[in-house]
């Protein structure tokens, strides 16, 4: 009965309903991060080149940097610590957000279809180019349920 208090509401949801979708989207997150995190920790041998350490020591400064994973929560950190906007795109906003994005082709078409089919889109504004890898990372999302979508377009273009 807690959760139909009309002080719990939010959005015209319930207090059970908000905590189910602030759920699903922190479980999206995570399992975004698991798709860049787990391969640096399983296949890159940092005996073997340069790597930040966590007090951000440099470690082997004199080799390669080690190579490193990308995932959608990934790119959408690295466009904001470049400076970029970050747009969550939704049905009310966008006529005129939609207009910002320089993503074409069948990704502009896929973002633009998923907003119009209700869901929300979170997108940086540029391309990013990290890690011999160069491209966009974007996240659909449900309002109404919190799951979603975490996604990458792009290509590899230094090995």
């Amino acid at each position: 009965q807690i959760n139909d208090k009309p002080e719990l509401k939010q959005n015209n949801k319930s207090a059970a309903q908000n905590r189910w979708i602030a759920y699903n989207k922190m479980r999206g997150q995570y399992a975004s991060a698991m798709e860049h995190a787990a391969p640096e920790v399983f296949w890159v041998d940092k005996t073997k080149c340069s790597y930040a350490n966590s007090n951000g020591q440099i470690e082997n400064p004199t080799l390669k940097p080690c190579a490193e994973g990308i995932s959608a929560l990934k790119a959408i950190a690295i466009a904001q610590a470049e400076g970029q906007k970050i747009h969550t795109i939704n049905k009310a906003n966008a006529q005129t957000a939609l207009q910002k994005l320089p993503i074409g082709g069948e990704v502009g078409s896929e973002i633009r279809n998923t907003v119009n089919a209700g869901k929300e889109v979170t997108v940086h504004e540029k391309s990013i180019n990290k890690h011999g890898w160069k491209g966009f990372g974007y996240i659909a999302i449900d309002p109404e349920t919190g799951a979603g979508a975490y996604l990458i377009e792009g290509a590899v273009i230094d090995v």
